[in-house]
């Protein structure tokens, strides 16, 4: 059987569904969001780009610092910045 991944380029990270992440900084402890991992989500049939669309949680797009006063951002879609690859 063929299982794939969505893997985002510039970070070599892989999708997974959103979830919160630790980030320690001078001490302080930092949650936020993040739909980029290690390991990724593994899907059975091919999956298409659409639900990026309005967006992803980039943990490493921003400080911190500029998530705590901010809120949780979301890092802009570009259809060339993930691949689909087979497990």
């Amino acid at each position: 059987m063929v299982c794939y991944r969505l893997k985002h380029i510039p970070s070599g990270l892989y999708f997974c569904p959103s979830r919160t992440i630790q980030m320690m900084i001078n001490g302080k402890k930092y949650y936020p969001k993040s739909n980029l991992g290690k390991k990724g989500k593994v899907y059975t049939n091919k999956p298409s780009l659409r639900w990026v669309e309005h967006g992803f949680y980039n943990h490493l797009n921003f400080t911190p610092e500029e998530w705590y006063h901010s809120g949780s951002k979301l890092s802009s879609y570009v259809n060339t910045d993930w691949r689909i690859e087979e497990v």
